[in-house]
C-alpha cells in the first residue's frame, strides 16, 4: 500500500489517519477457502464407486469367463473396448431402471 503523507502542521491530522488507516490495512490477514457443495462432493464420490463397482463386476465376468481381469486407471475403458461388456453392463443399467421404476410405483 502506498500513501502521502506531508510533514506540514496544517496536514498533521490527516497524514495521522491515513498512518492508522495504513496499519489496520496492514493488519487483515484473509483465509481463502475452497466454496464444495457437499451434495456435488457426494455425487463425485458416488460417481466413482459407481465406476469402482462396474470395474469390478465386469473383471468377475472376465474371471468366470477365464480371462485375465483388467487394472489400472483406465481399467473401465479398457473393459468397455469390448462390445460383450459394454452390452452386458447395458443390460444391468435397464435392470436397475426397471427395479427402481417398480420400487417408485
Amino acid at each position: 500500500m502506498s500513501l502521502a503523507n506531508s510533514t506540514a502542521d496544517t496536514n498533521f491530522e490527516e497524514t495521522l489517519n491515513t498512518l492508522k488507516y495504513a496499519n489496520r490495512a496492514r493488519n487483515i490477514h484473509n483465509k481463502p477457502i475452497i466454496n464444495r457443495d457437499p451434495q456435488a462432493a457426494q455425487l463425485n464420490q458416488l460417481r466413482h464407486e459407481v465406476r469402482a463397482l462396474q470395474v469390478e463386476l465386469l473383471n468377475t465376468r472376465m474371471k468366470s469367463m477365464g480371462l485375465e481381469p483388467v487394472t489400472g486407471p483406465q481399467s473401465l475403458e479398457t473393459l468397455l473396448q469390448d462390445e460383450s461388456h459394454r452390452q452386458f453392463l447395458d443390460d444391468i443399467r435397464q435392470v436397475s431402471t426397471s427395479v427402481n421404476c417398480e420400487a417408485i410405483t
